[in-house]
Order: structure tokens, then C-alpha cells, then sequence
């Protein structure tokens, strides 16, 4: 049995404060996992995130402008908030992966190549192969 008004709707900003936690929320585990990374790439992906939130904020203006009036001009051959959504909410994971796979790559310095190449030596001739 139902208690309450079933024919209930949500609040209609309901949607758009989800958008912004989990934005949120996903900007916060990444830079979670990135906790031990240098410190210009944590501010790379928190401009990412702070990035992504605006291009989200575009997009929910541009969705109320097109559903309340005139849909605007096309851009890119779509409708603005359509455009909004393909060149910028889905640009921006590929950006992220760029980021996320620079952050997280080794860092070999010269001290790095000294210490691998005396591990090399310390193992032996055995283990060094000749091309």
C-alpha cells in the first residue's frame, strides 16, 4: 500500500542539483586518488572540475532557455543545448584521461635513470639482454 501523494511530482530542480553533486563528487574522488601526484596536477583536475561544472551550468541555462522559448541558433548543426552537450559535457571526459594519464605516469629524472641502471647492474650480466 501507498502511503502519501503517489501522483507526487519531484521538485524541478531536483535533476540539476544531482548534476552538481555528482559532478562534485566525481571531481572529489579523483583528486582522492591523486592525493600522492604532484601538486600542479591536483590543481589541473580541480580546474577540470571547476570547468566541467560551468560547462554543465551552459548546458541547464541553454536546456531552460530552449524549453521555455525560442530554441536559439544552431551551433555545430544542433540546437544550442544539444551542442552544449556534445562539445562540451562530452569533450571534457577525454580531456580528463589526458590529465589522469599524465598525473599518473612515472616521473624519470636523472636520478631515477641512476638508480635503474645500477638495479640493472646489481642483477647481473644474466639478466641483461643484448639487441
Amino acid at each position: 500500500m501507498l502511503v502519501g501523494d503517489a501522483g507526487a511530482e519531484p521538485p524541478a530542480w531536483l535533476p540539476y542539483v544531482l548534476g552538481w553533486l555528482i559532478i562534485g563528487v566525481m571531481g572529489s574522488a579523483i583528486l582522492l586518488g591523486l592525493r600522492h601526484a604532484a601538486r600542479r596536477w591536483r590543481v589541473a583536475v580541480a580546474g577540470w572540475t571547476v570547468g566541467y561544472a560551468l560547462v554543465y551550468a551552459a548546458l541547464v541555462r541553454a536546456a531552460g532557455a530552449a524549453a521555455s522559448a525560442d530554441p536559439g541558433p544552431l551551433v555545430g548543426g544542433f540546437p544550442t543545448p544539444t551542442a552544449w552537450l556534445l562539445y562540451g559535457m562530452g569533450l571534457f571526459p577525454w580531456i580528463l584521461m589526458g590529465l589522469l594519464v599524465r598525473a599518473t605516469a612515472p616521473e624519470r629524472g636523472p636520478e631515477a635513470e641512476a638508480r635503474f641502471a645500477a638495479l640493472l647492474a646489481a642483477r647481473g650480466p644474466e639478466t641483461h639482454v643484448e639487441r
